[in-house]
């Protein structure tokens, strides 16, 4: 990956090298980035990373000291960012997607500078923050280039990348969700999101603690899954290929946990993985599909979990046409007539997520709520109600309709 351009004229520059001292400049020439590029990073990122690239552009950064994914800091930061040329993520998720949100508004590209491989929405056009209350996902500029110094990478906070492998390893339940959806409502899949990438998550399961420990190949190793991973995601033009079940659960308790959880998001994404994993055996394990019934929108656990925004969760079960007895019944129709299928086709993903989940404990990841001192009640119900944070359909889903309502 070091040196490439990914997809033709139009795509990304990616640059993966040893060390990246002294090519900022040159980096940005080759993306074609407009100067003023004004540098954007908290107090830590601006340690590890964002003064060597602040000195090497003779810029002035931009410091958030306490950034956080909400629409309203992002609308801030596009104010403190006027007459910049271009925007500079020093930084992973959240620094990245408020610059991402902020160069949008300008009107202006923006890139990243990777200070640890904690994530995969490097190079997406989505940005995942609050508003209000909620995490939403919002169409945003795409970056223009993503740059990864591994030596930065690998002196980043072995929790970072501990974070980065739950983010990566996901995709068995990822991929049993789309694929009912598609069976059961003709959502969009394609098996092409997911081949050139088992072979690399293989090898990164086997490489975990390698590179949690900070060991050089096996850090790259992570970066590059994380990378194909967000080319993807930036191909197929949304997040599904990466997020589903598991990662509106991860939302949900961000957004909704009492109290709220200080976590990272892939930590937050291994517990949700976990959840959904379980939620998947225990369905397919039957030998006959489950019989559905319509949910009521105007279920009181509803308003509990998602309080003043409730409506916006009775809205997505609506737009999914999970009220509608008439929708639901041709649902379980279908679901009935493919379930034998079902079960042989997405049964390996189940045990390949149990594997990873596995993978997830040994990491001292959260597999289980009481980790990070969630109450397992209000996870459950938090987990029974994440499918309608968005309108995704997948496992959350078809356990709604079923009437389980513990994860």
């Amino acid at each position: 990956m070091t040196n490439a351009r990914h997809d033709g004229d139009a795509g990304p520059l990616v640059r993966l090298a040893p060390s990246l001292a002294g090519c900022e400049k040159a980096l940005l020439r080759a993306a074609g980035l407009p100067e003023p590029a004004i540098p954007v990073c908290d107090p830590r990122t601006l340690q590890a990373l964002g003064a060597r690239v602040a000195a090497a552009l003779r810029v002035e950064p931009v410091v958030l000291e306490a950034p956080a994914a909400d629409v309203a800091l992002a609308e801030a930061l596009a104010s403190r960012c006027q007459g910049a040329g271009s925007i500079l993520a020093i930084g992973s998720g959240t620094l990245n997607d408020l610059v991402k949100f902020a160069a949008s508004r300008l009107g202006v590209p923006c890139a990243v500078f990777a200070t640890a491989p904690s994530q995969n929405g490097w190079l997406t056009a989505t940005a995942s923050l609050a508003v209000g209350h909620v995490k939403t996902s919002l169409p945003v500029v795409a970056p223009r280039a993503a740059f990864f110094d591994l030596a930065v990478l690998a002196a980043a906070p072995p929790r970072l990348r501990a974070a980065g492998i739950g983010d990566a390893l996901c995709r068995p339940v990822v991929e049993a969700d789309l694929r009912l959806a598609q069976r059961l409502v003709g959502a969009s899949f394609d098996p092409d999101w997911f081949e050139p990438l088992r072979a690399s998550e293989r090898a990164l399961g086997d490489r975990a603690a390698a590179a949690v420990a900070g060991e050089s190949q096996a850090v790259r190793l992570l970066t590059e899954v994380l990378v194909e991973q967000s080319l993807v995601m930036r191909a197929a033009a949304t997040s599904a290929p990466a997020s589903q079940g598991e990662h509106a659960i991860a939302h949900l308790v961000e957004c909704f946990a009492e109290p709220p959880i200080g976590t990272l998001h892939g930590e937050l994404v291994a517990l949700g993985t976990a959840a959904l994993a379980a939620v998947q055996h225990r369905l397919l394990a039957r030998s006959r599909a489950p019989t559905l019934h319509p949910l009521s929108p105007g279920d009181p656990a509803i308003g509990e979990v998602f309080a003043d925004h409730a409506e916006q969760a009775r809205a997505a079960i609506a737009a999914l046409g999970l009220d509608d007895p008439g929708r639901v019944a041709a649902l379980e129709e279908r679901l009935r007539a493919h379930w034998t299928e079902l079960r042989c086709q997405l049964l390996p993903l189940v045990r390949e997520a149990g594997e990873r989940v596995e993978t997830f404990q040994s990491l001292g990841l959260p597999v289980r709520p009481q980790q990070l001192g969630l109450d397992p009640g209000r996870f459950d119900r938090l987990s029974r109600f994440a499918f309608a944070l968005r309108p995704r359909f997948g496992f959350l889903t078809l356990t709604a309709l079923a009437g389980e309502t513990d994860s």
